[in-house]
């Protein structure tokens, strides 16, 4: 009889169990984000389960919903505006959207600790994205899945310290609660400690915080960040996480 491994001595009959095929992750990522060196950032995608369109910003009686965008959905940000103490874009002619639905990435010039011809993530706590750079030019931009409340991500400018095609994670403690054991977590960037970069393929979450501390990116996105950055050797990329 065979018996397949899920864990450290956990075990489970192949009777109980039906092997699928594999099916590639949900690509939520934008891509290159240079066409002849000029950025197409600011960029967002829909977080909410859909997210209404207006014809202005704001919400009122004389402003119904005209259309609606769908959870991953990804959008030009053309415009941003304030109204009412809430956050705005415009992602089309008389379409606009609230920015509560939206995680936006945005240009975030270089601090003067990352170098010129260093790659870089910039990492936004504020809206949940994260924008690769090569020096100042902005190639890549992602959704992302930083730490909860209770387990925040590390803030500051930092040099990835490890790098790993593949491995194994785990964290908490059964006793106190949070304890968890993930294996074949891919494309592995630690940064500070046991913070890293990394791919998430227990959850489609991206855009929120979700995790233990850790930036999660979808399985293509830590894969892109892990493959470009490589150029860079083995302290790369540099991670900036910030707020705001």
């Amino acid at each position: 009889a065979a018996w397949y491994r899920i864990g450290v001595d956990r075990w489970v009959h192949s009777g109980w169990v039906r092997i699928v095929a594999a099916v590639e992750a949900p690509r939520t990522s934008l891509g290159l984000l240079t066409v002849s060196d000029q950025p197409v950032l600011p960029v967002g995608w829909v977080v909410s389960s859909t997210l209404n369109v207006r014809a202005r910003p704001g919400v009122s009686p004389d402003n119904p919903p005209i259309d609606e965008v769908l959870h991953n959905q990804r959008l030009d940000i053309l415009e941003s505006r304030m109204v009412d103490g809430a956050r705005w874009y415009r992602i089309g002619l008389d379409r606009w959207v609230s920015g509560q639905g939206l995680a936006a990435a945005s240009l975030k010039p270089r601090p003067s600790a990352i170098r010129p011809d260093e790659r870089w993530v910039a990492v936004n706590l504020s809206q949940q994205t994260a924008v690769a750079y090569e020096g100042d030019r902005p190639v890549y931009a992602a959704m992302v899945a930083t730490g909860l409340p209770g387990t925040p991500t590390v803030q500051g400018i930092f040099r990835t310290w490890q790098r790993l095609a593949s491995g194994k994670m785990s964290g908490g403690s059964a006793a106190t609660g949070g304890y968890y054991y993930l294996e074949e977590v891919t494309w592995t960037c630690y940064f500070y400690s046991g913070y890293a970069l990394h791919t998430a393929y227990w959850h489609d979450a991206f855009g929120r915080p979700r995790s233990h501390g850790c930036v999660n990116f979808s399985p293509y996105d830590a894969w892109w960040v892990f493959q470009w950055s490589a150029a860079g050797g083995v302290n790369s990329p540099a991670v900036y996480v910030y707020s705001g």
